[in-house]
């Protein structure tokens, strides 16, 4: 009994060392492609902070958070949460350009406003805004 426990506990270790995915896309994680049809895609990342002011005491990172990136020239807006700490990530196509949101009625971007393109790093600043 102990012996077959085992031997399904080894047969099961390759799936567990598999990595999870990181593409976000409408929110939902999905394991990256492979194989020779994989599209490479790049990234924009990024550390998300809330700036003191409008209630906010001190500066301090917008945890939980949806944000929204929506390509310049139209089509699908693309989603992504933050960490806890702040962190964000898109995976992105390599021929367009968007512009950051956020997807709260409590928040407003201050910066950047500019358009963003694939492998950028960037530091996104929040506003609290009252609700109307």
């Amino acid at each position: 009994m102990k012996s077959s426990i085992l031997i399904v506990f080894l047969m099961a270790l390759p799936a567990l060392a598999q990595p999870f995915g990181t593409g976000h896309q409408d929110g939902h994680f999905s394991r990256p492609e492979t194989g020779p049809t994989a599209t490479p895609k790049e990234k924009i990342v990024g550390h998300c902070m809330v700036v003191a002011g409008g209630g906010t005491l001190m500066a301090q990172p917008c945890g939980n958070l949806l944000l929204t990136l929506t390509p310049t020239d139209g089509g699908g807006i693309l989603y992504s949460r933050t960490s806890n700490a702040g962190r964000f990530e898109f995976d992105v196509p390599s021929d367009k350009k968007f512009k950051i949101g956020v997807n709260s009625r409590f928040f407003q971007v201050v910066s950047p406003t500019t358009e963003l393109e694939r492998g950028q790093d960037i530091s996104l600043q929040l506003s609290q805004v009252t609700p109307k």
